[in-house]
C-alpha cells in the first residue's frame, strides 16, 4: 500500500490521526517485521487487482455461451483447471521443490494465465465464427499448466509472505478485499456489457482482466519470503523417497488433506445443485437470484473480518469445528425451503461460516506441511482437492437424477458432515498442535 499523504491545510482534510487508523487497519500487525509489513501491503494490493479480474473470470462462460458453445463448452471450461490440478499437481510440486524461488515462479505463472483473457477477446476477432468457441478452449486448456503451478505455489507464498501467526489476518484481508473488488467489477462490468452489447463489450470485459492481471502480476513478483530463515534442505532420509513413500513419512499431513478433502467434496456436490434448486424448487426470479447472490458476497466479506478477529482469541480447533459444522449442514437446512426471503437469510449465514472454515482449513494446512518439501506436499493438498472437484460434480447429477434436488442437497451436507465427523474423531484422538508439531 503506498505511503499516507502527510495532512494538508486544505479545508475538508482527513484529520492525521484518522488516516493513521485506516492505515493501520490494513498494514501489518505492529509487532511485524519490515518484511512482513511490506508484504501486508503488496498482498493486499494484489487481492484488489485479483478481485477485479474476478469480473473478466465471471463473464468468460457467458461469452462462449453467447459465442454459440452449450453446456458441453462451460463444462470443459470449468473442468479444466481440476483436471490440470488432478494430473499436474503432485509432479509440478516435486519439479518446483528443486527449482526454489518460489514466488518467480507464482509471479511469472499468473502473469501468463492472465494473458488467456485478451487472448480470446483477440480470438473472437481473427477467428472464424465456428472456431471461436474451440480455439477459446483450447487456449485456456494451454494455461491449466501455469494455473496448475500458480495455485500449487500460492499456500507457500502466502505462509511466507504472513509468517506462521499472521496468516488468518493475511488472508482474512486478501479474501475480503478480493470479494469486494469482484463485487465492484462486475456491477461495472454488467453497465458496460448493457452500453457496448455483443461482442465488443465482453471483449472490453476481457481485455480488462488481462490488465488488472498485470497489475496483480506487479504486486506479487514483489512478495519476499524471508531469506534469513529459509527451509532445510531435505532429510536424507527423505530427498530421494517416491511421492508415495514420502507421503507415509508424514501421516498427519495425509490425515489431515484426506478429512479436507471429505469435506471439500460435500462443498463440490452442492455446487453444481443450486443453480438447479434456484430455478426449479425455489422458482426464484433473476431478481432474487441477485439478491441471493448479493447478500452472499457481503457475507463472505463480513465473515472473514470477523473470524480473523475471532482467530485471535479462540481456540483454532473450536473455529475450524464451528465454521465446518455450520457451513456443511446449510444445503440440508435449504433444502426443504420454499421462500427466498429464508434461503437469502440461509445463503448468508452459511457465507459467513464458510469464510472462517476458508481461513481455518488454509491455516491448519500450512501448519501440517513440512517445510523442507513445502511445494511437494501443497501439490499434493491440490490433487486430492480436485480430484473432489471432478468427482463430486458427477455424483450430483447422478443423485438428482435418482432422488431429486432437495435429496441431492441433502447428501452434499451429509458428505460434509462426514468429513467433520472425521475432524471430530482426530481432535478427540490427540492434541493437533502434537500433528503440527510432528510436521514441522
Amino acid at each position: 500500500m503506498p505511503p499516507v499523504e502527510p495532512e494538508t491545510a486544505t479545508a475538508g482534510a482527513v484529520p492525521r490521526r484518522s488516516v493513521r487508523a485506516t492505515y493501520h487497519r490494513f498494514s501489518a500487525p505492529r509487532d511485524s517485521s519490515p518484511v512482513l509489513r511490506r508484504n501486508f501491503e503488496v498482498v493486499q494490493l494484489d487481492s484488489i487487482a485479483m478481485g477485479i479480474m474476478g469480473a473478466a473470470s465471471t463473464f468468460l462462460p457467458v461469452f462462449l455461451v453467447r459465442l454459440g458453445g452449450g453446456a458441453l463448452a462451460t463444462g470443459i471450461l470449468m473442468t479444466l483447471p481440476a483436471l490440470g490440478g488432478l494430473l499436474f499437481g503432485v509432479p509440478l510440486g516435486r519439479f518446483l521443490e528443486r527449482r526454489g524461488n518460489v514466488v518467480r515462479w507464482y509471479a511469472a505463472s499468473r502473469f501468463v494465465v492472465t494473458w488467456a483473457y485478451a487472448g480470446s477477446a483477440v480470438i473472437a476477432i481473427i477467428a472464424a465464427p465456428d472456431m471461436v468457441v474451440p480455439l477459446c478452449l483450447m487456449a485456456w486448456a494451454i494455461m491449466t499448466l501455469p494455473q496448475t503451478i500458480g495455485q500449487v505455489t500460492f499456500p507457500i507464498v502466502m505462509d511466507g509472505a504472513a509468517g506462521p501467526q499472521g496468516r488468518y489476518d493475511l488472508m482474512g484481508r486478501r479474501w475480503a478485499l478480493m470479494g469486494l473488488g469482484t463485487a465492484v467489477a462486475v456491477a461495472i462490468a454488467g453497465v458496460v456489457l448493457d452500453v457496448l452489447g455483443m461482442p465488443t463489450g465482453y471483449q472490453v470485459v476481457l481485455v480488462s482482466g488481462t490488465i488488472a492481471g498485470i497489475a496483480s502480476y506487479h504486486w506479487s513478483a514483489r512478495i519476499i519470503i524471508d531469506e534469513d530463515a529459509p527451509p532445510p534442505p531435505p532429510s536424507a532420509n527423505t530427498a530421494g523417497l517416491p511421492t508415495g513413500s514420502l507421503l507415509r513419512t508424514q501421516r498427519p499431513f495425509l490425515s489431515f488433506v484426506t478429512r479436507k478433502a471429505v469435506f471439500v467434496a460435500g462443498v463440490r456436490l452442492v455446487a453444481p445443485l443450486l443453480p438447479l434448486y434456484y430455478v426449479h424448487t425455489l422458482g426464484a426470479s433473476d431478481a432474487w437470484i441477485g439478491i441471493i447472490a448479493m447478500v452472499q458476497g457481503f457475507a463472505l466479506v463480513a465473515g472473514y473480518a470477523f473470524w480473523r478477529q475471532q482467530a485471535r482469541r479462540l481456540d483454532p480447533r473450536k473455529v475450524l469445528l464451528l465454521t465446518l459444522a455450520i457451513s456443511g449442514v446449510m444445503p440440508a437446512l435449504l433444502a426443504p425451503t420454499t421462500s427466498p426471503e429464508v434461503v437469502a437469510v440461509l445463503s448468508a449465514v452459511g457465507a459467513f461460516f464458510a469464510a472462517g472454515s476458508d481461513l481455518a482449513l488454509f491455516d491448519e494446512l500450512m501448519g501440517r506441511i513440512p517445510r523442507d518439501q513445502a511445494v511437494t506436499f501443497a501439490g499434493v493438498d491440490y490433487a486430492l482437492t480436485n480430484l473432489a472437484g471432478i468427482i463430486a460434480p458427477l455424483v450430483a447429477a447422478v443423485l438428482v437424477g435418482v432422488v431429486g434436488i432437495e435429496w441431492a442437497l441433502a447428501a452434499g451436507a451429509a458428505v460434509s458432515l462426514v468429513g467433520l465427523a472425521m475432524f471430530v474423531r482426530a481432535g478427540r484422538a490427540g492434541p493437533w498442535a502434537s500433528e503440527s508439531a510432528a510436521a514441522l
